[in-house]
Formats: structure tokens, C-alpha cells, sequence
């Protein structure tokens, strides 16, 4: 068991693991430079989906954005959700959820690495013993968190929290978001889903591809330095790409 710190990005302070010095990039990257734009919306959104919420970052900014918004927090490593816990106790109206999101029932295996941050994989059992060889190869820290991980999927979460539509849905987790674009109902995607953003981890021909098939009338844009990984967005209104640029704030961090 690591131990946590308290480090305040302006006014806001935020519990960390010490032994895990990417949390603080995290946190830098997704609450102080808004790398998911979230400060481009005009609208007032009522919902929020934050798949893989990590430390609660991409909440956190959304509440002091929007106070009032009903977010869904979903994460299966269980100490990142004790911490976003924390982190987002000054605010109401957060629904925590133990799990990931996947549409493959076998992949319920959390497999973490020991030094990084927020790279957890959602694997079958089976998938991880036939890599166990190339991971100890490598001298990969990858090693089993959690097994039995309970799985949702966008469309159980959504009957079982009787919401009838997203109007933001964040998605980083780890290769999880090709699962949801392969597979999600295309009619929830269409008209149930606003706007949407997050990582991608496989090959950007192929995702953008996945991606379009779901949405075929959303505006969708990429950003990445290599082409298996990237951030991506998809909204119904494309104004606020054209106004976006990447803020440069001048907050650091304090311990």
C-alpha cells in the first residue's frame, strides 16, 4: 500500500500517490490545461460520463465549470477511486462507480503498472498468462490489481442510472475506447450522445474509421504524436474547434 500527498493547483487541493510522480502531470494536463477542452463548450451540459476517472481531474474541472452537472464516475483501480473520492468531496451530485467500462465480458482482469500512472489494461486472464513471457522478457512492472472487475456497459449504465442521454462522454481507458466504438448501439450513439473525447491507443486509421461509423454527423478531430496514440474529440457543434487554443497557465504545483 502506497502513501498519499496533497498537492494545490491554485485553490484546489488534490490527494496523490507519492510513489507515482505521473499523477501530477495528470493533473496538470486534463484540470490546469484543459487538454479536453472542456472550457470550448457553449452549452450548459446536464450529464457527464468520465470513463476511466483516474484521480478525478476531468471532474473536477467540470464541476467548477458547471456545479450543477450530474457526473458518472467509473474506475477500476481501486485506490485511484478511493483518491478521486477525496478530491471530489467538496462537490455533489458525483456517482461512483467500481468498474470498467467494457463490452467484453471476459476482459475482467485490472492489470496495473507499478510505476505509471493511470495505464492500467482490462484483459482476460487468459490473454495475460499468454503475454506473461514477453512481460517478464521486457522487465515490464505490469502485474494483476484486480480480477472478477465488474464491466458496464454505456448502454447498462445509462438503464441502470435511468439516464436518458450523455451530454459529454470522456473516455481514457486504455484501449477500452475501441471497445466501445465497435460495439456501442448506434442509435444511442447517434442521438443519445452529445459530444465525446479522450485517448486513443490503436492505429489512427482504423479508430477514425470505428469512430465514424457510430457517429457519422459529429465533428471529430485528432491529436496525437505518433499514430496508435492520441487524444481525439467528437462534438455536434464544430465551432469551439476553431476557438480553441491550448492554454498556458501560469499555476503551479505546491506541496
Amino acid at each position: 500500500m502506497g502513501t498519499n500527498d496533497v498537492v494545490t493547483f491554485g485553490e484546489f487541493p488534490f490527494h496523490i500517490r507519492t510513489e507515482k510522480l505521473g499523477d501530477t502531470n495528470v493533473i496538470e494536463e486534463v484540470f490546469l490545461s484543459d487538454c479536453y477542452r472542456l472550457r470550448t463548450k457553449t452549452y450548459q451540459p446536464e450529464v457527464i460520463f468520465d470513463i476511466g476517472g483516474h484521480l478525478g481531474a476531468f471532474s473536477c474541472l467540470a464541476k467548477s465549470l458547471w456545479p450543477d452537472v450530474k457526473i458518472v464516475f467509473v474506475e477500476p483501480n481501486s485506490r485511484s477511486l478511493e483518491l478521486a473520492r477525496l478530491n471530489l468531496k467538496r462537490f455533489g451530485n458525483v456517482e461512483f462507480v467500481s468498474g470498467a467500462m467494457k463490452y467484453d465480458k471476459n476482459a475482467n482482469v485490472f492489470v496495473d503498472d507499478v510505476r505509471a500512472t493511470g495505464s492500467g489494461l482490462m484483459m482476460s486472464m487468459k490473454t495475460y498468462e499468454q503475454n506473461l513471457g514477453a512481460i517478464k522478457r521486457v522487465g515490464s512492472p505490469y502485474y494483476v490489481h484486480t480480477q472478477n472487475v465488474p464491466l458496464f456497459t454505456i448502454e447498462q449504465l445509462m438503464d441502470e442510472l435511468g439516464i436518458d442521454r450523455i451530454d459529454i462522454l470522456k473516455m481514457d481507458c486504455e484501449g477500452g475506447e475501441r471497445d466501445f466504438f465497435l460495439h456501442v448501439n448506434r442509435d444511442i450513439a447517434i442521438h443519445r450522445i452529445r459530444d465525446f473525447c479522450g485517448e486513443y491507443h490503436y492505429d489512427l486509421g482504423s479508430f477514425y474509421l470505428d469512430a465514424r461509423s457510430k457517429f457519422p454527423h459529429h465533428k471529430i478531430s485528432f491529436f496525437g504524436d505518433n499514430r496508435d496514440i492520441g487524444m481525439f474529440w467528437g462534438e455536434t457543434d464544430a465551432n469551439p474547434f476553431m476557438k480553441f487554443r491550448k492554454q498556458r497557465l501560469s499555476i503551479k504545483p505546491k506541496r
